[in-house]
C-alpha cells in the first residue's frame, strides 16, 4: 500500500489500527443522543430540536462516509479522492489527525488548493505542536506558498524564543534542508519584513544567506543589523566573514579595525580579528591583538596558546618558550606544548634538552612524531644503540597506523650504524602488518638490495610493492628511474607518468621525468620539467640535468650558469665538474 511520508511524531498506522480508528470514530459520531428528555418542552421547540438532531445525525453519517472513502481511496493510491474526503471529514468533525491526513494526501496528489486549506485547518486545530509546524513549513516551501509558510515560521519562532537569538536560530536548520531550494530565502525574507527592526531577524537572515553562499545578501543583512544596533558583535563578525569569503579580506580587516576603535572592549570581535590577521599572515598585528586580549582575560588558555603559536612563527623562541611553559603549568595542551618546546630547543641547538622534551610527550597526537624526532636526534649524535632502544620502545607501544614507519626508522638507523644486513633481515622478518604497509617495507628493502648490487631483488621488490599498492609513489619513481637507466623508455614513461600524476609538484618526480625527456631527446620538454624542479630544490643533480638539457636545446650560456650555480651549493660534485669539462665546446 502506498504510504504517506509520516513524521516520527505521526507514524504510519497499520490497516488494522486504521480500521479500529475509523470504527471508533464512527461510533463516537453516532453515539450522541438525538432526542431530548425534557418532558415539558414546547412542541415547536421539540420539532426544531428534532430537525437539528436529524441534521446533526446526517452530518455525522456524511463524516463517517467521507472517512471510510478517504481510507479506501488512499489504500488504492487515489490520493486526490482521499484528500477531498479526508478534508470534508475534518471540516465536519474537526480532528487534528483528520486535517493532517487531508494535507498529506493532498500533497501526494499535488492538489495545492486542498493542501493549503487542510494545512490552515490543521494549524488552527493544533497551533503549538512544533513537529507539526515544521512539517507544514516544509510542505508550504514545496508548494511555494510563502504567506502561510511565513505564518508558521513566525509561530515556531514564538515557541522557540528561549533556544537562541530570540527564536530565530532553530529556524535555520529547517530552512537549510535543501541548499538548492531558494524558496527558503524568500520565506526568511518574509519573516524579516514582519520584524524589520529586530536585529536578530536580520542577523538570522545573514546567517542563512551565508549557508546558501549568498555572501552579498549576508553582507547587506549584517549591515542592516549593525544599523539597528551598532555594537552588535555577531553581525560585525558575520559582515567580516562574508567579505573574507568574497576574497575581500582587506575590507574585512578595515571593518573590524573600525568596529574595535568604537568598541575596544568587545572581546568576541577582537578574537575574530586576531584570528583573521593570523590567517592572512599578518603575524605581528595578530600577536598584538592577542596581547590585548590577555590584558582583558589572562586566564584564557586559548589566548596563551595563540601567543605561543604566533611567537614561534615569528621566530621569537624566547617568548614562545615562556608561553608554552605556561600552558604546561596550567595543565592545558600540555603534550603539544612539550613537543613544541622540543622543537624550540632544537632550533636553539640544545639537542639534549630537545630530546628530553620530546621523550616527555605522553599519549596524544604528538606522541609518535615526538618519539621519532628524539630517535633521529640520538642518531645525529652517533648514539645508535640508544636510538635503537628508543625505537624498540616505540614499536612496543604499537602506534596505530605507523607499523611500517617504525620499522623503516629502525632499518634506516641500522644502515647508518653500518648494519645494513640486519636492516634487510628486519624488513624481511616483519611482513605481518597491514598489506598497504607492506608496500613501504618492500620499497625500503628494494633500496637496500640496490645498494648491495642486487638489481634483480631491487626490481622484484618494487614490482611487488606496486602489486600491493599500485599508487605507491616512491616505488613508481624508483622503478621509472631504473628503467631510464636501462634505456627501457616505454616502461619508464609509464611508471614516471603515473608518479607525476600522483605528485605533480614533487621535485624528485619532476627531475625523474625531466631526465626521461632528456634521454628521449625532447630537450625543450626536459628543460620545462627540470626548471620546475630547480625552483623547488637546489639538489646538484637537478642542476646537472638542467644544464645538460639547456646545452642540448642550444642555450649554452644558460647551461654554464646553471652548472656553476650548482657548484656554489655543491663545490665538490663530480657530475657537475665532469659536465662542465665535457661541454666546453658544443658537441
Amino acid at each position: 500500500m502506498p504510504k504517506l511520508k509520516w513524521t516520527k511524531r505521526y507514524p504510519a498506522q497499520s490497516i488494522a489500527r486504521r480500521i479500529t480508528f475509523v470504527i471508533g470514530l464512527i461510533m463516537a459520531l453516532l453515539a450522541t443522543p438525538i432526542w431530548s428528555d425534557q418532558s415539558d418542552a414546547d412542541e415547536s421547540l421539540l420539532v426544531t430540536s428534532t430537525v437539528s438532531a436529524n441534521n446533526a445525525t446526517q452530518a455525522k453519517v456524511d463524516s463517517a462516509y467521507d472517512l471510510l472513502v478517504g481510507f479506501l481511496a488512499f489504500d488504492s493510491g487515489e490520493f486526490d479522492i482521499a484528500a477531498i474526503h479526508f478534508f470534508r471529514a475534518a471540516q465536519t468533525n474537526p480532528e487534528v489527525q483528520l486535517a493532517e491526513y487531508a494535507m498529506r494526501a493532498a500533497l501526494l496528489a499535488d492538489d495545492r488548493k486542498t493542501a493549503l486549506a487542510a494545512g490552515k485547518l490543521w494549524a488552527r486545530l493544533d497551533p503549538d505542536d512544533q513537529m507539526a509546524i515544521e512539517f507544514r513549513i516544509r510542505a508550504y516551501s514545496r508548494l511555494a506558498a510563502i504567506e502561510p509558510a511565513v505564518d508558521e515560521l513566525d509561530r515556531l519562532r514564538q515557541l522557540s524564543v528561549g533556544d537562541g537569538y530570540h527564536g530565530y536560530l532553530p529556524l535555520l536548520p529547517l530552512l537549510f534542508r535543501d541548499p538548492s531550494n531558494l524558496v527558503s530565502i524568500k520565506l526568511m525574507q518574509g519573516l524579516v519584513q514582519r520584524h524589520q527592526y529586530d536585529v536578530y531577524a536580520h542577523f538570522a537572515m545573514a546567517d542563512l544567506a551565508t549557508r546558501f553562499r549568498l555572501y552579498e545578501l549576508s553582507i547587506s543583512e549584517s549591515r542592516w543589523a549593525l544599523d539597528i544596533q551598532p555594537d552588535f558583535s555577531p553581525a560585525a563578525v558575520q559582515y567580516a566573514s562574508s567579505l573574507q569569503l568574497l576574497n575581500r579580506s582587506d575590507e574585512a580587516v578595515d571593518h573590524l579595525f573600525k568596529f574595535l576603535r568604537s568598541y575596544p572592549d568587545d572581546l568576541q570581535v577582537r578574537a575574530y580579528y586576531a584570528r583573521l590577521l593570523a590567517g592572512l599572515d599578518q603575524l605581528v598585528e595578530s600577536f598584538a591583538q592577542y596581547l590585548i586580549l590577555t590584558e582583558y582575560d589572562n586566564e584564557n588558555e586559548d589566548y596563551i596558546y595563540a601567543l605561543a603559536q604566533m611567537a614561534y612563527r615569528l621566530d621569537d623562541y624566547d617568548a614562545a618558550w615562556r608561553y608554552y611553559l605556561e600552558l604546561i603549568v596550567r595543565g592545558e595542551r600540555g603534550e603539544e606544548a612539550k613537543y613544541m618546546l622540543g622543537k624550540i630547543e632544537e632550533e636553539n641547538s640544545k639537542i639534549d634538552t630537545a630530546i628530553s622534551w620530546y621523550r616527555s610527550v605522553g599519549a596524544s597526537q604528538f606522541f609518535f612524531e615526538s618519539q621519532v624526532r628524539a630517535a633521529e636526534l640520538f642518531v645525529s649524535k652517533g648514539q645508535y644503540n640508544v636510538a635503537l632502544s628508543a625505537i624498540a620502545e616505540l614499536r612496543e607501544s604499537n602506534p596505530v597506523g605507523h607499523f611500517a614507519d617504525v620499522l623503516i626508522l629502525e632499518g634506516t638507523t641500522l644502515v647508518i650504524a653500518g648494519r645494513a644486513d640486519e636492516a634487510y633481515e628486519l624488513y624481511t622478518r616483519h611482513f605481518d602488518g597491514p598489506p598497504r604497509q607492506h608496500a613501504a617495507l618492500l620499497h625500503a628493502r628494494a633500496l637496500l638490495s640496490r645498494d648491495r648490487g642486487n638489481r634483480e631483488g631491487f626490481r622484484d621488490d618494487l614490482m611487488a610493492a606496486l602489486d600491493i599498492d599500485e599508487e605507491h609513489h616512491s616505488s613508481l619513481l624508483e622503478l621509472g628511474m631504473a628503467m631510464v637507466a636501462d634505456e627501457r623508455y616505454d616502461q619508464a614513461t609509464s611508471y614516471l607518468g603515473r608518479a607525476l600524476l600522483l605528485e605533480p609538484s614533487d621535485p624528485s618526480t619532476l627531475t625523474g621525468y625531466g631526465w626521461l625527456q632528456l634521454r628521449l631527446g625532447k630537450h625543450v620538454s626536459a628543460v620545462s620539467y627540470l626548471e620546475k624542479a630547480s625552483r623547488l630544490d637546489d639538489d646538484p643533480l637537478i642542476s646537472a640535468y638542467l644544464g645538460e638539457a639547456l646545452w642540448k636545446a642550444g642555450s649554452m650560456d644558460r647551461a654554464r650558469m646553471t652548472w656553476h650555480k650548482g657548484l656554489v651549493n655543491a663545490p665538490g660534485n663530480k657530475l657537475l665538474n665532469t659536465l662542465i669539462q665535457g661541454y666546453e665546446t658544443p658537441p
